[in-house]
């Protein structure tokens, strides 16, 4: 008698277990149609946008970044430069994709703490990808070679 309390008892915890399981993992899934609240790229906050609308606000981003000016200077002699002029510009894609599964993606575990943080008002700043374009930087250097560069003076006694 007590061998099929035991087993009955065990099989509802069981079975609790198994709902309770079942009722976290739903719980964390979300429908990541758009980004949590309290989620920026960048310092631009995307809280609430769509894929599309986020990559609308980092564009805007990068638009204000490609215009911002950037000092070079060589001993004494110095210019400007945007920084688009100097071929620098934005990769916000995966962090755009980042911001989407946030709270939906890693293990049980992160998905949790990540849900936890959402709910808490936590904020949380994806960083975004600056990138170089080399050729487009050497152009510029050379074409503006003679603004930098110091002219050999003779070095005789």
């Amino acid at each position: 008698m007590k061998k099929k309390i035991l087993i009955g008892a065990g099989a509802a915890l069981l079975v609790m277990s198994v709902g309770f399981v079942t009722a976290t993992a739903f719980s964390l899934a979300k429908d990541n149609t758009v980004i949590p609240e309290h989620v920026s790229i960048a310092g631009v906050d995307v809280s609430g946008m769509s894929k599309e609308e986020a990559a609308n606000a980092i564009d805007e981003y990068a638009e204000s970044l490609t215009n911002a000016q950037i000092e070079l200077v060589a001993d004494k002699k110095s210019i400007t430069a945007s920084a688009g002029a100097l071929g620098i510009s934005v990769d916000a894609q995966e962090s755009i994709d980042r911001a989407m599964n946030y709270g939906c993606s890693g293990n049980l575990i992160e998905r949790y703490q990540d849900q936890i943080d959402i709910k808490k008002g936590v904020e949380k700043n994806f960083s975004v990808v600056y990138t170089v374009d080399k050729t487009m930087t050497k152009k510029f250097i050379e074409a503006n070679n003679d603004k930098l560069v110091q002219k050999v003076k003779e070095n005789s006694l």
